[in-house]
């Protein structure tokens, strides 16, 4: 009965190897913490972060099984991995299948605890577990939602959308830098074609409203525009907006637009206009 009952034990701790290493860490990070004298709420956070990141022995597994593939065999499990997630690009959609397999193998996993700011200049993220909030409108961000796809495609820092988010839970995100990008689109070189008509829409979108922005502050500067204590921002941006509009449409309001000149922005404003 004794090597019954070791066999048996042994089985059974050899049926999920990766739930014993995830306790195994559990109980280091228990008796480092103590040792280290870390305070409560430091404790709380660090169990909160590693009880939801069980996956992590997985990923960690799975990473070391790709690495012994064969080069074809291993674009081939990326492609079957992350072509879904890569499909959500609405860019993406006239790309061929190689390419997709490109930009699905160098997606790499990140994870962050509650309450932190993540993401990164021209950098892409998928949302893959948790929740999250862009910091630049609060939108809540999902599993399967993507953002910061305007970093991938422009290059002037001013023209592309803040993609940085806060995590409401601990999150599981993929990510997509620029420079990756570019370089798998070296290797397409066709491809560039099909995306330059995304870069061309999203260059003059954004440096419409930056100009707009910039000549509304420099009006302000210019005219010493206050706002009302009872106007809330949005709607004083609103109105001013509605009025430069229709300055430019009715060539009235500024001597400078009557002549047929641009504005006496700042440095920043012309290079944008360049």
């Amino acid at each position: 009965w004794t090597q019954v009952i070791s066999r048996s034990t042994a089985i059974a701790s050899s049926l999920n190897a990766h739930q014993l290493a995830h306790q195994q860490t559990m109980d280091d990070l228990n008796n480092i913490a103590d040792r280290l004298s870390l305070s409560f709420d430091m404790k709380v956070r660090l169990r909160k972060f590693f009880l939801r990141s069980q996956a992590q022995h997985e990923y960690q597994a799975w990473q070391e099984i790709l690495s012994r593939m064969s080069p074809q065999l291993r674009r081939d499990t990326y492609r079957e991995v992350n072509v879904h997630w890569v499909k959500k690009v609405r860019f993406f959609d006239g790309c061929s299948t190689n390419f997709l397999t490109g930009i699905a193998e160098i997606l790499e996993i990140k994870m962050f605890g509650e309450q932190e700011h993540f993401g990164q200049l021209f950098h892409m993220y998928i949302m893959m577990g948790g929740t999250a909030s862009r910091v630049i409108n609060f939108n809540l961000l999902l599993p399967g939602m993507i953002w910061g796809e305007d970093h991938l495609l422009l290059s002037n820092p001013n023209l592309v959308c803040s993609n940085i988010a806060v995590s409401l839970t601990v999150v599981e995100v993929q990510e997509l830098s620029k420079e990756g990008f570019d370089s798998v689109l070296e290797d397409f070189p066709d491809h560039a074609q099909i995306l330059r008509k995304e870069v061309v829409k999203f260059i003059v979108i954004r440096g419409v409203k930056r100009l707009a922005q910039l000549t509304l502050e420099a009006r302000e500067k210019k005219e010493g525009l206050g706002r009302s204590p009872t106007t809330s921002p949005a709607s004083a941006w609103d109105k001013r907006l509605v009025s430069a509009g229709d300055d430019i449409e009715s060539g009235a309001g500024s001597p400078e637009l009557n002549r047929g000149k641009t504005l006496d922005l700042d440095g920043n404003a012309q290079s944008v206009i360049d």
